[in-house]
């Protein structure tokens, strides 16, 4: 689908969504300005007081046909449906949509940097964390102290992705420039690291 199109309906979507949600977020080839798009990709944080409110919207707005379940995986598993990762289809166009909720504010930026990216960015990025000493598992950054066994992780918050970037020691990327991933030449260290 052209970019023109698919940024609408993402935008449709997004103004819904705000109802059950403290923030959402269009990523993906969107948000890298991809001339043509095969899925919105949205990251949101949900309101979660007294219970999980985008879940319940996802479910209200299957029930009344404004999104229809996914398609089922390769293997024929059925698509996702919550509650840290929905996979959805827009019916009319039928479109995919890809929803990637961030339940700690404190991970936002890990999320948002890696659903932004494209797969061969978000994969260069996890892998030049490992390289400098840390893990991404699970929506999270970590600091691995190799020097103890076994090893000690310390959570490091990112909520946004500049936290990100400079815990890595990585000069920030725009969104647009994470189509592949950069040479050294072009992700040069930072003199600052984060806490």
């Amino acid at each position: 689908m052209e970019w023109a199109r698919a940024i609408d309906l993402a935008k449709n979507i997004r103004l819904l969504l705000l109802a059950s949600c403290e923030r959402v977020e269009i990523a993906g080839s969107l948000r890298r300005m991809r001339s043509e798009v095969n899925d919105i990709e949205l990251v949101a944080v949900p309101k979660r007081n007294p219970f999980d409110q985008l879940h319940l919207q996802i479910l209200d707005m299957l029930s009344h046909h404004l999104l229809e379940p996914g398609l089922k995986s390769k293997d024929g598993k059925k698509a996702p449906c919550g509650p840290r990762y929905y996979r959805l289809q827009i019916p009319n166009p039928p479109f995919q949509l890809d929803l990637f909720a961030v339940f700690e504010p404190a991970d936002w930026g890990i999320i948002f940097t890696i659903r932004t990216g494209s797969a061969a960015f978000s994969h260069w990025l996890v892998t030049e964390a490992l390289r400098r000493g840390f893990k991404v598992q699970d929506g999270q950054l970590f600091k691995i102290d190799r020097k103890t066994q076994p090893w000690i992780l310390t959570k490091i918050p990112c909520p946004n992705e500049g936290d990100l970037f400079r815990a890595l020691g990585l000069a920030f990327i725009d969104p647009p420039n994470r189509e592949i991933p950069p040479s050294i030449s072009t992700a040069p260290q930072s003199s600052s690291l984060s806490k």
